[in-house]
């Protein structure tokens, strides 16, 4: 069922939904994680003998996810909403494009895309934290900013695989 031309193209269409929210959610934790850089390494602790320690930005992709979840479920809830809406009133029960195959397979895909990216995340992140050339500790700012675009094209990358279609109901 998920295999037919009109299906893909429903699913291409939703998968740029989510690259859409892929990248607002991107946005937003480098805006969270530039501003914690910033309170903690340049108006953190005032005293030479503290260590001022910059955010662990490991966690940036787990943010992002948890971001692209909100706003992402709040986008598969209007399309359920409008679903069940043109399915109840209609006379004669009209089907709707996007049925209940459709959602768990683009479930299936979220799930999946979500967990390569986040394993993906953390290990750039890693690379990037643990890099003596990008110095993280003292120029973070510019290493947050560089991290957030590598992650918006991984996951860009990552969101256009097709994984709805091992979830074949």
């Amino acid at each position: 069922m998920l295999l037919d031309p009109a299906t893909n193209v429903v699913v291409s269409t939703i998968k740029l939904v989510r690259i859409l929210t892929l990248w607002i959610s991107i946005y937003f934790a480098e805006k969270i994680f530039q501003d914690k850089f910033i309170q903690r390494v340049y108006y953190g602790p005032s005293s030479s003998t503290t260590e001022k320690k910059p955010p662990d930005i490991r966690y940036f992709m787990c943010v992002a996810i948890l971001i692209d979840t909100i706003v992402y479920g709040l986008f598969i809830m209007v399309v359920l909403s409008i679903s069940q809406y043109v399915i109840l009133s209609s006379e004669r029960g009209a089907v709707f494009t996007i049925d209940k195959t459709i959602i768990l397979g683009v479930v299936g895909d979220y799930v999946t895309s979500s967990v390569i990216l986040i394993l993906l995340g953390v290990f750039l992140s890693t690379t990037i934290q643990n890099q003596k050339h990008l110095r993280y500790n003292d120029l973070g700012v510019r290493g947050i900013r560089a991290y957030s675009e590598l992650v918006l094209l991984v996951s860009i990358i990552v969101t256009l695989i097709p994984y709805y279609r091992l979830f074949n109901f």
